[in-house]
């Protein structure tokens, strides 16, 4: 955060909190972790509801396409397969297969994020600095513009595809103990000490931005 973003964070903090920017700061990233959830919500069901979509497709095939193979080759042997299709009949088959098809091409297709209109606005003070310099996408980008790389990774955590943002922003022993481990890691692979110093003095850099 450098140049002209810099200058926007920095000025946005001290106009809420001129007294003490830090506390305008984590307001603003308080802001910013506000919309995140919600818009990571919505992406989160998105990814279960494609997922539950392939289940539904497979099974669908499945209680279609054994019966077929079947009528085929009454000679194949049994399996575990039939007697999952002789509990999804040929008839339920094709309707979850239908639905599955359908839920897919749906979250496919849409925004996983829906109607950016309604996503959580910022608060009134944020919203109303915003306006008033044109910037109308809100706080929408600002954790990419503005966040360092390493405040991205240590809020963000994924699981399993799915994405998931803290309510408050971290303290900064986290960020200490996270340079702890890479520092660590680091030394076990071989690192040279010139690395892990560059890496070290890096994170301090960072310490105002964080």
């Amino acid at each position: 955060m450098t140049g002209e973003a810099d200058l926007y964070y920095r000025d946005l903090a001290a106009h809420l909190d001129p007294d003490n920017p830090a506390l305008g700061a984590c307001a603003i990233d308080v802001a910013i972790l506000r919309l995140l959830r919600a818009r990571y919500a919505r992406r989160n069901r998105s990814r279960l509801m494609w997922l539950l979509g392939q289940v539904g497709t497979v099974i669908g095939l499945v209680s279609i396409g054994l019966p077929m193979l079947r009528w085929l080759d009454p000679q194949l042997p049994h399996t575990i397969v039939d007697d999952f299709v002789r509990v999804f009949p040929l008839g339920l088959g094709l309707a979850v297969l239908a639905v599955s098809l359908a839920l897919v091409a749906t979250v496919t297709l849409r925004d996983p994020e829906g109607n950016p209109d309604s996503l959580p606005k910022p608060p009134p003070a944020i919203a109303a600095w915003l306006a008033a310099r044109g910037k109308t996408h809100g706080l929408r980008y600002w954790h990419e513009v503005y966040w360092p790389d390493l405040k991205r990774r240590v809020h963000r955590r994924e699981v399993f595809g799915f994405t998931f943002w803290p309510k408050e922003p971290a303290p900064l022993a986290v960020y200490e103990a996270l340079i702890a481990r890479d520092l660590a890691r680091g030394r076990k692979k071989g690192a040279s000490a010139a690395d892990l110093k560059a890496y070290a003095d890096h994170f301090e850099g960072l310490r105002p931005r964080l």
